[in-house]
C-alpha cells in the first residue's frame, strides 16, 4: 500500500473503475498525482500537450486553431502562440491543460478545480451505455439531455452525482460515455 491509499486516495490510473465507487469522492481520486483543488504548481509543464480558454495577448483580434497549433492575429499578422506561453497564461489567469495521458485540468485562480477525462483518449469506460451506467456509477441526481439546437434530436445526456462533484457525459449517437468531469465547470 501507498502512502496516498494509507489517505484513503487513489490514482486514477492504477484503477481508473475507482470513480464508479460510490463510497469515494473527489477527495480520493489523483489523476496523475494531482488532486482536485492542488495547486497548479504542481502539474509539471512536461505533462501539458495543449490548452483551452487561455487568455489571449493584449491587443488581439481573434485566434483560431491549424494543423494542431494555436494562432492569433495582430495587426493583420498571424502569429503561433506557443505552448509554453499559453501553459503560462493559464496558470496566470485560467482556462484548461490538458495532459498527453488524456486528462484535462480546470484551473481557476491558481487551483485544479475541474478534472476532465477525455474518454476518446481514455477509453477506461467503453462498455457504460444509457443502459447501464446507474448500475456501473451508482444512481444518479440530475439528468439534462441536450438537444441539437437546429434538428431537435437528442444529442448527450448529461448524468450529474452532486455529492462526488462527478458528471458523466454520454453520447447518445454511439450510446457511450464522452467525458467525465469532476469538480466545478469552467465557463
Amino acid at each position: 500500500m501507498n502512502n496516498l491509499q494509507e489517505l484513503n486516495i487513489y490514482e486514477f490510473f492504477e484503477n481508473p473503475r475507482i470513480l464508479c465507487n460510490e463510497d469515494y469522492t473527489y477527495k480520493n481520486f489523483s489523476f496523475e498525482g494531482i488532486k482536485l483543488y492542488d495547486y497548479i504548481d504542481l502539474i509539471p509543464n512536461e505533462l501539458i500537450e495543449d490548452t483551452r480558454l487561455e487568455k489571449l495577448p493584449e491587443n488581439i483580434s481573434h485566434s483560431y486553431l491549424k494543423d494542431g497549433k494555436t494562432y492569433y492575429v495582430l495587426n493583420n499578422l498571424e502569429k503561433e502562440y506557443e505552448l509554453t506561453d499559453r501553459i503560462k497564461s493559464v496558470k496566470e489567469n485560467g482556462g484548461r491543460l490538458f495532459s498527453k495521458s488524456g486528462i484535462g485540468y480546470g484551473i481557476n485562480n491558481g487551483k485544479v478545480v475541474e478534472i476532465i477525462l477525455l474518454e476518446y483518449k481514455l477509453n477506461f469506460f467503453n462498455d457504460v451505455n444509457k443502459n447501464n451506467i446507474s448500475e456501473i456509477f451508482g444512481k444518479f441526481d440530475a439528468e439534462n439531455e441536450d438537444y441539437d439546437y437546429q434538428h431537435g434530436a437528442l444529442m448527450n445526456t448529461l448524468y450529474k452525482y452532486l455529492s462526488r462533484k462527478l458528471e458523466i457525459e454520454l453520447d447518445e449517437w454511439d450510446n457511450k460515455v464522452k467525458l467525465i468531469k469532476i469538480g466545478e465547470e469552467l465557463k
